[in-house]
């Protein structure tokens, strides 16, 4: 008839502030500038979801297992949302873009994958920015540029 001990916290787990270490976790997130002024609605799109797919498959092929790579995209006619948690189901999509020329805007790009370094994800990521070319011009921020951000 002693007292019965209290549960222990977080299902029994320690729990450790470097949680990234331990899922033996890489990540990497950019900011990119972009100026798209012949570039339409659907190619814009298109080569947004090119380049995120790229970005998974990439991941995988070099022994990762994706936790995400998502991006948001914004312009002054809107945005765009694109998700990778699986490269089986594709890219989940969320288009808010209200125009169909986007001339120009910003990307925020991450990827977390377990498995890889983040020096591996991030020269996965920085590989694909080729798939933005065709109709649209960028740089990554902190560059040095004439225009108008």
């Amino acid at each position: 008839p002693g007292r019965v001990p209290p549960p222990p916290q977080n299902g029994g787990w320690v729990k450790s502030e470097d949680s990234k270490e331990l899922a033996d976790a890489g990540s990497f997130g950019m900011e990119i500038h972009f100026h798209a002024n012949h570039c339409k609605h659907e190619n814009l799109v298109k080569n947004l979801a090119g380049m995120i797919t790229n970005i998974a498959l990439d991941l995988e092929r070099r022994g990762g297992m994706i936790g995400h790579v998502k991006l948001i995209a914004k312009t002054e006619g809107g945005f765009v949302k694109m998700s990778v948690v699986d490269t089986r189901l594709g890219v989940e999509t969320v288009d808010e873009l209200k125009v169909e020329k986007n001339e120009k805007g910003n990307i925020k790009l991450m990827a977390v994958v377990i498995g890889l370094d983040d020096e591996t994800v991030e020269e996965t990521v920085e590989g694909s920015l080729q798939h933005l070319g065709g109709c649209m011009d960028y740089h990554v921020r902190g560059h040095d540029c004439d225009h108008d951000h």
